[in-house]
């Protein structure tokens, strides 16, 4: 509204600026006068006209013919030079006149005048007639089209060409797919009956035509080989041909019983008479296969030989067969059965053996032997030293006689798991003797191990062996920690892995072992370790004794020792953060063991992981003050923390602030002034700066604020209205910002265009950045001007008047200038009073000044 009246008050002013210069229709004006001709006064939308100025009275004066459009009050003008032959004419074209898209080249009406003007540019007295023509701008009619097929009945999978043409058309499409208005284009190969639809349009509306391409069907497939004959398992070949040139194949009992493409292959794990058919399109053909079953094969070997092999007395020999073709095979001696093995062991064989497996099959059967000879037995003697042994010692037996190429091993019985060894022909079998815990004895014995068969004793030698039992180990006594977290048990000589350790409770000056579970109890202590220890002990009065297997090893034979309950300051408790009802704590040094956190009022626990140094707590969701302390086997064991929820940190430890740059580009700065901010250095909770529109209320960004703050990276936002915070979880952490974009510190220079150009200088003041601004900044300047140059024709048209005496055409003339001068002055102040008027008044503004 603004701008519209302050454009009128700029035409207003400059019409009345103009007034002195208008040139009263003398009587000497040769007769007929400017005539103004149109080629048409209905022109089709986007079209042409001829605009034709004759009879014109002043040859080589400037002439100028306008185009005024209602619908969107742009003035248009042409200019010429009258030529000698008093007569001109100009073809316009609307799109060139208004634009392509302006709503004036392609409805409506607009007005021409024509008209002269002097040499030096002001108004001159000649206007043609008629004052105006309106044209009418009217729509084109509808389009016509037409399509042809060059053959519109054609065999399966071949093309055929399409030509069409159209009338009064912008656009055309085929099937959907734009064209050009006129043309041709082959239909590619079609394999089904097509209709191709052609549609042309313009702005009265669109008509089309359609052709329909008629597709034969397509020939029957072929499949070839029609028959033949496989055995089970191999594959039966085929292929197709004629069709569709798509094919699909299917094998009942087949495998594959499927596939697609003009080849396939398939075998069968049955003998029968089988039937393959291949589909094309919906017509198919079949093909037919006789499948029969292959004869069996058998094939059986002892240690990978097809024999006969030699073995040694009283050893097994491995079996190992195949077949082929066959559903069932057995082998004899033994009963042993399977189509195939890897390795079958025979039992010990002490005479000579033939092995023959029989298979079966649809074919028929087949069988194949292996035969086994076994050599008699060597007898093998022993001996061995000492026969009397500290525990742990070495126990040499000696293998005298026995084959050598024969496995020997040797034990000491009545151990479990047995103490043995073994090795291959005649020689030293060392062995260890076991750990006791007192004076025991046992039976040393060997054995041939490829024939099975025990070895003898050397004459004039003895088969027990006597284990003496030593010094066992000395357990110190064991070392509480001050804050009765761990026990540290100490002991001599190293475990050797051999003994553990065991924990049990004590009362009334006894030891209770049989109480189950221990409260703790080693298990085997890795060599070579010295020491072991026990953490986060419960309070309590304990023995102690080290144990191999279930002997006592210790010489105590054990040692006692009491746990007193932790002290309140074992670990120290913080809060580190609190984040409206989320509680963060810290734990120092880290906690672990059975110790919980503990909420008084409550009685919430949480359970501390071993090594925990932190923890959070979700407080229930309303507003309360809690205690908090660490508890471990029913004993506070820290201090105690307050808090108060909900909570969270102050908004004015943030400082938020921002930039806007090229318009839209706005640049965040974060600063925060203590290093318990939220969010900084990586803490719990990240904080990020958010963005709102606060026209639609509805989030419009949201940036990361990195640990430290800074300056973050620019974030585009469309025009509006904005307000910005940091927040860390759910909670401000800053004060708003808000600033409405566009913003231009900036607005460069304010030029108008017209030859080299009139430049106003630097323009500082960004509200001359919209068509308001810049009209409220010239309308003063016109004003101004329009009344000085009034005043100065005055001057001159008074002094014109004076000097004139005499002269009555002379006189006439300055009177004429001097009336209009001052009714253009008059018009002016006029004007400028009435735009302050309703600048005030109604539209709430400050006036022009």
């Amino acid at each position: 509204m603004k701008l519209s009246l302050k454009l009128a008050a700029v035409i207003l002013a400059f019409c009345a600026f103009l007034l002195p210069f208008v040139k009263p229709q003398t009587a000497n004006a040769q007769a007929g006068g400017c005539q103004l001709i149109v080629s048409t006064t209905e022109v089709v939308a986007h079209g042409s006209f001829n605009v034709t100025v004759q009879n014109g009275q002043y040859p080589g004066t400037l002439y100028v013919i306008n185009y005024y459009s209602e619908a969107t009050g742009g003035l248009h003008t042409d200019s010429f030079d009258m030529p000698d032959s008093r007569s001109y004419t100009i073809s316009v074209n609307l799109d060139h006149l208004f634009g392509a898209g302006s709503p004036a080249a392609s409805t409506g009406t607009f007005i021409v005048t024509a008209g002269t003007t002097n040499p030096d540019g002001t108004p001159n007295s000649e206007a043609c007639v008629p004052s105006s023509i309106t044209i009418t701008v009217i729509a084109p009619p509808i389009p016509t089209v037409s399509i042809t097929a060059a053959d519109t009945n054609i065999p399966y999978n071949t093309s055929t060409d399409l030509t069409w043409s159209s009338t009064n058309a912008d656009t055309c499409t085929l099937n959907g797919s734009g064209v050009a208005i006129n043309g041709s284009q082959p239909t590619g190969n079609l394999i089904s009956t097509t209709t191709f639809t052609l549609t042309c349009t313009n702005i009265s509306g669109s008509a089309n035509a359609s052709v329909t391409v008629n597709v034969a069907l397509p020939p029957p497939p072929i499949c070839s080989p029609p028959t033949q004959t496989v055995t089970t398992g191999v594959n039966a070949n085929f292929t197709a041909s004629a069709g569709t040139g798509t094919f699909s194949w299917s094998a009942p009992g087949g495998s594959p019983a499927s596939g697609s493409g003009p080849s396939f292959s398939t075998s069968y794990s049955t003998a029968g008479a089988k039937t393959v058919t291949v589909t094309s399109g919906s017509l198919n053909d079949t093909c037919s296969v006789t499948v029969t079953a292959p004869a069996p094969t058998a094939d059986i070997k002892a240690n990978g030989s097809n024999g006969p092999i030699t073995i040694a007395y009283n050893t097994k020999a491995t079996l190992t067969w195949s077949s082929t073709n066959a559903t069932s095979c057995t082998v004899n001696p033994g009963g042993y059965s399977g189509t195939s093995s890897s390795g079958q062991l025979t039992p010990n064989l002490t005479t000579n053996t033939t092995y023959t497996i029989t298979c079966n099959g649809p074919g028929g059967s087949a069988t194949d032997s292996v035969v086994i000879n076994v050599l008699p037995p060597t007898p093998c003697s022993y001996d061995f030293a000492p026969t009397t042994v500290d525990e742990g010692g070495d126990v040499t037996v000696t293998i005298r006689s026995g084959d050598s190429s024969h496995q020997f091993r040797a034990r000491i019985d009545s151990l479990e798991p047995p103490s043995d060894g073994t090795r291959i022909g005649l020689g030293n079998i060392v062995l260890k003797a076991p750990n006791v815990a007192v004076d025991t004895t046992y039976l040393v014995g060997a054995a041939d191990n490829t024939t099975g068969t025990p070895c003898a004793l050397t004459p004039g030698s003895t088969n027990t062996l006597l284990v003496r039992a030593v010094a066992t180990w000395h357990l110190s006594q064991p070392i509480v920690a001050s804050n009765q977290l761990s026990v540290l048990f100490s002991f001599s000589p190293d475990s050797n892995g051999n003994i553990g350790l065991i924990v049990a409770p004590s009362s009334g000056g006894g030891c209770n072992w049989g109480v189950l579970p221990r409260p703790f109890d080693s298990g085997a202590i890795d060599s070579p370790l010295t020491s072991v220890t026990w953490n986060f002990p419960p309070p309590g009065d304990y023995c102690a004794e080290l144990v191999f297997g279930t002997e006592v090893v210790s010489d105590n034979p054990y040692v006692t020792f009491t746990v007193s309950p932790p002290p309140p300051d074992t670990w120290i408790l913080t809060v580190t953060n609190c984040f409206d009802y989320k509680v963060f704590f810290g734990i120092s040094p880290n906690a672990g063991g059975s110790s919980v956190l503990h909420i008084n009022e409550t009685g919430t626990e949480i359970p501390i992981t071993d090594g925990a140094s932190s923890l959070i707590w979700d407080a229930p969701p309303a507003p309360a003050n809690y205690t908090a302390e660490i508890i471990l086997w029913a004993t506070r064991v820290s201090n105690q923390v307050n808090i108060s929820v909900p909570c969270s940190p102050e908004a004015t430890q943030w400082t938020l602030t921002y930039k806007v740059t090229g318009g839209n580009d706005v640049t965040f700065t974060v600063q925060c002034p203590t290093e318990d901010c939220p969010g900084y250095g990586g803490g719990p909770v990240p904080a990020a700066v958010d963005i709102t529109d606060t026209g639609s209320g509805s989030p419009a960004g949201s940036i990361i604020v990195p640990a430290g703050g800074g300056t973050l990276p620019p974030i585009t936002l469309p025009n509006g209205n904005y307000r910005a915070q940091v927040n860390a979880g759910l909670e401000q952490v800053s004060g708003s910002v808000e600033f409405t974009l566009p913003q231009k510190t900036d607005c460069g220079w304010l030029a108008f265009p017209g030859g080299a150009g009139v430049v106003f200088g630097p323009v500082n003041n960004c509200a001359l950045a919209s068509p308001g601004g810049i009209v409220s900044a010239i309308l003063p300047y016109v004003f101004g001007i329009a009344g000085f140059l009034s005043i100065i024709i005055i001057v001159i048209s008074g002094i014109q008047f004076i000097t004139s005496s005499g002269n009555p055409e002379a006189a006439a003339s300055a009177r004429n200038r001097l009336v209009f001068a001052l009714i253009g002055l008059a018009v002016i102040i006029l004007a400028f009073a009435i735009l302050q008027i309703v600048d005030k008044l109604f539209l709430g503004g400050s006036g022009v000044s």
